[in-house]
């Protein structure tokens, strides 16, 4: 009988605090009782992160390998990190060894370089968690070396197989899991004292969309709403939140903390809050779910169906591009809506429904399955004279964040602003790619990005600016300096149009590609 399919997940950030990790040491931990070698790669933490407090299932082996490089560091120079790769398959036994790559590009980067050093010792699986323009671009540029995709939704597993329509039929959808208890607790009720609403996760603006908590406690406070509101989690905005939650009684933070402190919290909560503006099928919606504490989260696209039925196990808020405040408006209203409702009912339901759809053991069926299956074809390669990591050094022709051709297109862009006070809207992969032409454009004298955590810092001795500050730096016009993100950026353009600033995209003709 032919041995299962060993299994490396890969964590390239270090075990940080978000939903990917738990999957990640849950699908471990699930693929070892069912009797798979399965292993966790796992970096050192990406910087602003904490490491989660969690329990690695007995049995999941662990390679730490804490001495590489920052991979947001890499330039284009992937080699380390599939060494490193390289190393922990040889440990995993015999036959092809499936890699699951995650979160960062290089990470696909560097699978890619393994196909192209053996493809027959590796089966990539292209795993898409989100329904976001960066997942897409990755499944996009790896695809040539994916064994097969998985996905964590029905949504994400129909549109990976209309955009990939030669390999529909090797598209698994596999739903993340939970352990809920076979019986629904009687939960404390909310009469006679303020809600007590919890969020759980990573703290960060352009995913999370985490401004939107506290917008939301002020609109609840404003509606004389008493409620007790907990933040839970780290990440990049964490000093924020806190600035935030020190002017607001009744608003607390608390750092990361492991799957045992936070079952005590969902608990002793009423209303778990979400206000992503993208998620896949959410972990920590589902740990929730299986406490009987209501979801109130925003419908984006993909998962938010899949988990709650608006009305009967939880709220869904209408998604929309717009400002942080005004999500958290709505949510103020969802929760007050699942208030008139009943909390109770709604808990209760949510739970057998957690119960009922998101079991462990058919979790690990179906990723055995697709593990199994990707095992039983031959290897893919990285065969393109392209280099296969994502990222590239600063005035490389082209990268995963910015295509051929974008240094021309900003360099003429730039050429016809000549004499007006310019900011470019951007400061991640793509701007910094582009730093000689922004470095020789004169009139560039700012940027602008939607991250108030990097509001009043500096790139390149430029002041780095929330959108509506941009006509206060006497900006007349920007630029956006995004590849992936520009749909959505130029879709929450009107604060800068708002305060007579124009704004100006530099892949207008090729804004359907990712759709």
């Amino acid at each position: 009988m032919r041995q299962p399919a060993p299994v490396l997940l890969l964590q390239p950030q270090g075990l940080t605090v978000t939903g990917v990790t738990t999957w990640a040491v849950r699908l471990a931990g699930e693929l070892t009782r069912a009797g798979r070698s399965a292993g966790l790669v796992v970096h050192g933490s990406a910087g602003g992160h904490g490491e989660i407090e969690c329990a690695i299932p007995r049995g999941v082996r662990v390679f730490r390998f804490d001495d590489l490089p920052p991979i947001e560091s890499l330039a284009g120079d992937v080699a380390p990190i599939a060494d490193a790769y390289e190393h922990a398959a040889r440990s995993m036994g015999t036959g092809p060894v499936c890699l699951v790559p995650t979160r960062h590009g290089d990470c696909f980067g560097a699978c890619a370089e393994l196909t192209r050093r053996d493809p027959d010792a590796y089966r990539v699986i292209g795993w898409q968690h989100v329904a976001s323009a960066y997942e897409d671009t990755l499944m996009a540029r790896y695809e040539p070396i994916f064994s097969r995709f998985a996905a964590v939704s029905a949504f994400l597993a129909s549109r990976l197989r209309d955009r990939f329509p030669a390999r529909a039929g090797e598209v698994d959808h596999v739903p993340n899991a939970v352990d809920a208890e076979p019986f629904h607790r009687e939960r404390a009720r909310a009469d006679g004292r303020p809600v007590r609403i919890i969020y759980t996760g990573r703290l960060e603006h352009e995913q999370k969309r985490v401004g939107a908590l506290i917008a939301m406690s002020d609109a609840l406070r404003g509606a004389a709403t008493p409620h007790e509101l907990t933040i839970v989690g780290d990440g990049p905005a964490g000093p924020w939140i806190d600035a935030q939650a020190r002017t607001r009684p009744g608003v607390i933070r608390v750092s990361s903390v492991g799957p045992d402190a936070i079952t005590p919290m969902l608990d002793a909560s009423d209303i778990l809050v979400l206000p992503s503006r993208t998620e896949g099928l959410s972990i920590s919606v589902l740990e929730a779910m299986a406490r009987g504490c209501v979801p109130v989260i925003t419908d984006t696209p993909s998962g938010a169906r899949e988990l709650v039925a608006d009305g009967e196990s939880g709220v869904l808020v209408a998604c929309a591009e717009e400002p942080e405040t005004r999500t958290g408006e709505r949510l103020a209203e969802g929760v007050r809506r699942a208030m008139s409702i009943g909390l109770e009912t709604l808990g209760a339901r949510s739970w057998a429904r957690a119960r009922t759809l998101f079991s462990p053991a058919r979790f690990a069926q179906r990723a055995g399955a697709a593990f199994d299956a990707a095992a039983a074809t031959p290897g893919r390669g990285w065969s393109s004279a392209e280099s296969p990591a994502f990222s590239a050094p600063e005035g490389a022709e082209a990268s995963g964040s910015a295509p051929a051709g974008a240094a021309e297109r900003l360099a003429v862009r730039l050429g016809a602003l000549l004499g007006k006070r310019v900011a470019i809207h951007g400061t991640g992969a793509h701007t910094r790619q582009l730093r000689p032409v922004i470095a020789s454009s004169p009139n560039v004298v700012a940027f602008i990005d939607d991250d108030p955590a990097k509001a009043g810092s500096e790139l390149w001795g430029l002041p780095i600016e929330m959108p509506d500050r941009a006509a206060e730096l006497g900006v007349t016009d920007v630029v956006i300096s995004s590849w992936m993100h520009e749909d959505a950026i130029w879709a929450r353009r009107g604060t800068l149009e708002a305060s007579g600033v124009r704004v100006h995209r530099l892949y207008a003709d090729r804004a359907s590609e990712a759709a």
